[in-house]
């Protein structure tokens, strides 16, 4: 429950923050630079940790992101159509950006950096592209999971920088077997 309220909070910031023109700042790749996929497919790995894979069409190559529960179920419940009476966060964060009139333009997964010098582990980060009601564009750092959640709500691709998906992207026929589906709720719920 934590995980959901702060997340809202989260969002709910970053929504006021890139109305009041209160930027991230972010080198961005060029367009050449960049790759276009999509949202693919959502499920735990055999570690039962929560995985999505992003899918480049031209190479017919993925890449694996592990993300956290509420997010994997935010993008799986989107994938499968599954509708309900009341909005989630996402589905909130994307009618106030609507009702705002922001209009996001772009995500870039733009870099993967490590958790901590020497340490195992990395995580991904994420630019999005906003433009404001009167043409302004502006970048915002955003999480990769978040930032695929609305992709699949706004039927968005994630543009991922081409070095990321040359050195850690793994060819579609290759891959493992298609993931389970996630649980209807995570364990610690």
């Amino acid at each position: 429950m934590y995980d959901r309220c702060r997340s809202a909070a989260m969002h709910f910031c970053a929504l006021c923050l890139c109305l009041s023109g209160v930027l991230v700042p972010a080198a961005y790749p060029s367009e050449k630079d960049l790759v276009k996929t999509e949202v693919h497919q959502v499920g735990r790995d055999s570690e039962d940790q929560y995985i999505v894979f992003l899918r480049d069409g031209k190479t017919a190559r993925l890449l694996p992101i592990w993300i956290g529960p509420c997010e994997a179920m935010a993008i799986w419940r989107k994938l499968k159509e599954e509708t309900f009476p009341r909005p989630f966060t996402h589905d909130l964060f994307h009618n106030v950006l609507q009702g705002a009139g922001v209009r996001l333009i772009s995500i870039v997964i733009d870099e993967l950096r490590p958790l901590q010098e020497g340490g195992m582990g990395s995580t991904y980060f994420a630019v999005l592209t906003l433009q404001r009601p009167d043409g302004t564009t502006y970048k915002m750092d955003a999480r990769p999971s978040d930032s695929m959640a609305l992709a699949v709500r706004m039927d968005l691709p994630v543009h991922v920088v081409r070095g990321i998906i040359e050195s850690h992207g793994i060819p579609e026929n290759g891959a493992p077997p298609k993931p389970a589906a996630p649980r209807k709720m995570p364990r610690y719920f």
